[in-house]
């Protein structure tokens, strides 16, 4: 993945919702967080709401993730991983 990433930066572009992803699988959870935020910059959609709700989450400001993946739930739209990442939040708040 490091090796993409550096590829697109090169390139001029990035994919800092991929790698926020990555960073968190790997538990990275310093770098899924911030490149999560960076991504959040770009484009607030329900995909990066979500990653930015789970980065929060695994760097233990549950309230503050809550709050993201209330955004990523906002539309109706269900998807399990979203929902996952959801459920532990709330677990983690109560």
């Amino acid at each position: 993945m490091a090796k993409q990433q550096k590829l697109l930066e090169s390139q001029g572009a990035s994919d800092d919702l991929v790698a926020s992803m990555v960073a968190a699988d790997r538990g990275d959870k310093a770098t899924a967080l911030r490149l999560a935020e960076a991504e959040w910059t770009k484009r607030q959609s329900v995909f990066v709401a979500d990653a930015m709700a789970w980065a929060l989450h695994l760097n233990g400001r549950h309230a503050d993730a809550l709050s993201y993946s209330d955004k990523a739930v906002a539309l109706g739209w269900r998807n399990a991983t979203v929902l996952e990442h959801r459920n532990a939040i709330l677990g983690a708040i109560r």
